[in-house]
């Protein structure tokens, strides 16, 4: 059995928590000639939030990745026997 961490899932976790409100923040800023405040208010909150949920998904992903890989291990253990 083929188990694989779904970094399609991660990676898309990345760029509407971390890069997509960032890169506007700062774009914001630069439009209405308030840099670097917005930019550092979006960072501020966003930063964490991406942190903590990139990784609970991962250990989501590690954690369903180990019981596929646990189940087939079981099965070819039961088919050593």
């Amino acid at each position: 059995m083929h188990s694989v961490i779904d970094i399609q899932r991660l990676t898309k976790l990345v760029l509407l928590l971390l890069v997509l409100p960032v890169g506007i923040g700062g774009l914001a800023d630069y439009l209405l000639n308030t840099t670097p405040f917005i930019l550092i208010a979006t960072s501020i909150f966003f930063i964490p939030l991406a942190s903590f949920l990139i990784t609970r998904t991962t250990l989501t992903e590690l954690d369903r990745v180990i019981e596929s890989l646990d189940r087939s291990a079981g099965d070819f253990s039961a088919a050593e026997e």
